[in-house]
């Protein structure tokens, strides 16, 4: 028996949407850290294979990503600026406190 195809046009560009959002955050915590080698090397993947989780061409690796303590932080907030946008809002705050 064929087995039909369940994806149709909308679902395919919604998900391509969304991988190409994923490899924009992944790039911009990738240009923070230097380097496409560099970053490769931090996260112990291949610049091929990162370069690909950028352009989409490949599915990203996200744990690869947060198995880095220094990533987890800027990758949240890439993630959190490129996959909701609409609804969330990134803020740098200072604040000091003087003690008397």
């Amino acid at each position: 028996m064929a087995r039909a195809d369940v994806r149709n046009a909308d679902m395919d560009a919604e998900f391509d949407e969304y991988r190409l959002k994923m490899g924009r955050a992944i790039g911009v915590v990738q240009n923070k850290y230097g380097s496409l080698k560099e970053f490769a090397a931090l996260i112990g993947r291949e610049e091929r294979e990162v370069a690909k989780w950028i352009t989409a061409e490949r599915r990203p690796h996200i744990d690869a990503i947060f198995a880095v303590q220094i990533l987890r932080k800027p990758m949240v907030i890439a993630l959190a600026a490129e996959l909701a946008s609409d609804c969330v809002e990134i803020e740098t705050v200072i604040r000091v406190r003087q003690v008397a």
